[in-house]
């Protein structure tokens, strides 16, 4: 066995990594001349840790997320995003499946440990969301619970640290890393501010809990001044929450429904209080099919329908 040198085994560490360099630019200059474009260094936050990769391509997200101001391109948006995450969520899934039916088959000695990705083909970017609502944050964050639901993994966040402070306070007052079991990458004190704003966190369930959506309220109504508690309690957000929870339960996910992704069968809910405008909001939601869908499945339907024909066609 030949003997190396300190100096001959540091120049041979060096003569690996311009190798290993060049390589890498032979393979970018490759991509280019396929008609790629050249990665882009991003930072993707997971588990509370920050690792530098790259990027092929990004999706810039809306400026203006919300389904009051700008309601046609957040639902136009949100059906796009739904086919990426979802689509690839499945393939990944389909891929990981077959993976490990092969990794079965094999010698232990001889299976291949998981590797790193080291480049994103893309990713949906954050950083050009200038303003988030808290209903459109429930559906945001319901969509990527249903990727992690089919992928068994958590997401991940792409240069959450370059975020608009504004959107990731919401996204962190409404409970984001926590409902999809995120670290967050910075602290509370980081994003902390005065709003006029005040939003809870998200409640997820697949059956109905009355004691859970009691604290809803009585949460909701901790924001407000003593005197305006009982206006809210007056109006009784607590049934609408229970219906709205009830039908998702009942009639959103059907056991014969044939479905274009896997369904989590849940529904999600977040509340706000609008101390500025003196207005409180309660928003729930579910990823089942709709009310026109479900009513033909309803056992009392046949007769309603004829009522209804009987009433459109007047008497015969």
């Amino acid at each position: 066995m030949r003997y190396l040198r300190l100096k001959q085994r540091l120049q041979l560490r060096r003569h690996a990594k311009r190798s290993e360099k060049a390589q890498l630019r032979w393979k970018e200059w490759r991509r280019i001349k396929r008609g790629g474009s050249p990665s882009q260094k991003v930072y993707v936050f997971a588990e509370g840790k920050r690792v530098r990769v790259g990027a092929r391509s990004r999706i810039p997200m809306p400026k203006v997320f919300c389904l009051d101001q700008n309601v046609e391109e957040t639902l136009k948006f949100l059906e796009f995003m739904r086919g990426i995450i979802l689509g690839e969520a499945v393939e990944y899934q389909r891929r990981h499946e077959a993976q490990l039916k092969r990794e079965a088959s094999r010698p232990p000695s001889h299976r291949k440990q998981r590797r790193r990705r080291e480049t994103l083909r893309s990713y949906f970017d954050f950083k050009s969301l200038r303003a988030i609502t808290p209903t459109a944050a429930l559906i945001l964050a319901a969509l990527y619970d249903r990727r992690k639901a089919i992928t068994g993994f958590r997401p991940y966040t792409v240069d959450e640290h370059l975020w608009n402070h504004d959107v990731l306070r919401v996204l962190r007052s409404v409970g984001f890393h926590e409902l999809l079991e995120m670290r967050p990458a910075q602290n509370e004190e980081d994003v902390a501010g005065e709003q006029s704003i005040r939003i809870l966190k998200f409640v997820s369930g697949q059956q109905v809990a009355g004691s859970e959506l009691g604290n809803l309220q009585e949460a909701l109504a901790d924001f407000l001044p003593q005197e305006e508690r009982e206006r809210l309690l007056y109006a009784e957000p607590y049934a609408g929450m229970i219906e709205a929870a009830l039908n998702s339960y009942m009639w959103a996910y059907p056991a014969d429904q044939d479905w274009d992704f896997p369904p989590v069968p849940r529904w999600w809910m977040t509340g706000a209080i609008d101390q500025r405008n003196k207005t409180a909001t309660v928003a729930v939601y579910d990823q089942g099919i709709s009310i026109p869908a479900s009513l033909p499945r309803w056992e009392h339907w046949s007769k309603v329908e004829r009522i209804g024909r009987r009433f459109l066609v007047g008497p015969g």
